[in-house]
């Protein structure tokens, strides 16, 4: 059975991946992760984007579980990077609720009147407390 060989960053990229892997939820091979990393190779404001974007999907996977829905488990990390889920678009609580509110004979007009767009972490927390109190009636 051949081995694999080690991945060798540079000090920079050493540094933006422990920035990125502190936040990873999930850590599972650390090796896979770190090729996956230094393929893509991202600069400091792309680790910070990757870092918002984990803490945003860590907020939706909480709802997801608050609300008894359906949550995948977390990719891999390197299968997560090379998968472009940095630039996922998550579902809007509060979309999702006004759309379950929708008579049933009412057809959406685009496929964002379903899936929604991208939301900030506000318009989340907003859906969090909406959707909160609807559960709560």
């Amino acid at each position: 059975m051949a081995t694999k060989t080690r991945v060798v960053l540079t000090q920079k990229q050493q540094e933006r991946y422990n920035r990125w892997w502190k936040a990873y939820p999930h850590k599972s091979d650390p090796e896979d992760a770190k090729r996956a990393f230094k393929q893509y190779d991202p600069d400091d404001a792309e680790v910070s984007r990757w870092i918002e974007a984990i803490g945003h999907e860590k907020r939706y996977r909480q709802w997801l579980r608050d609300t008894n829905q359906f949550c995948p488990p977390w990719k891999g990390p390197g299968r997560w990077i090379r998968a472009g889920s940095f630039d996922s678009e998550l579902r809007a609580p509060h979309r999702i609720a006004e759309r379950m509110q929708a008579p049933r004979d009412t057809a959406p007009q685009a496929v964002g009147d379903v899936l929604g767009a991208m939301i900030t972490d506000d318009e989340l927390m907003q859906g969090f407390a909406e959707l909160k109190q609807r559960l709560r009636k």
